[in-house]
């Protein structure tokens, strides 16, 4: 026996709605499992640059602390070769006042 084409017909309509709803449920997983990669993706880019930050703030510090330190020996060697400056002169004087006949 033959079904009646009508009843054929709905459930050919009936099987494709399901197959359409299972298409749509396969494409929503697919469309959630994408974004999820692309989160991790973006988390991963936004770690890595919080890295990268730290680095470059630790070599900006480290380059901070070794100017410093060539200052302060900048400082300390202008300071010597200052204090040398006046004890030659002081050494200077001294000379010429004992090369003056004491009267």
């Amino acid at each position: 026996q033959q079904q009646d084409p009508i009843i054929q017909m709905q459930q050919q309509e009936l099987q494709i709605k399901q197959a359409e709803v299972q298409r749509k449920g396969q494409k929503d997983q697919t469309d959630a499992q994408i974004k999820m990669q692309e989160l991790q993706l973006k988390a991963q880019a936004q770690q890595s640059d919080a890295q990268m930050d730290q680095a470059e703030l630790q070599l900006k510090q480290q380059e901070l602390q070794i100017d410093a330190q060539k200052a302060g020996a900048k400082l300390a060697a202008d300071r010597k070769i200052q204090n040398t400056k006046l004890d030659l002169e002081l050494g200077k004087v001294k000379l010429e006042a004992n090369k003056k006949p004491k009267e």
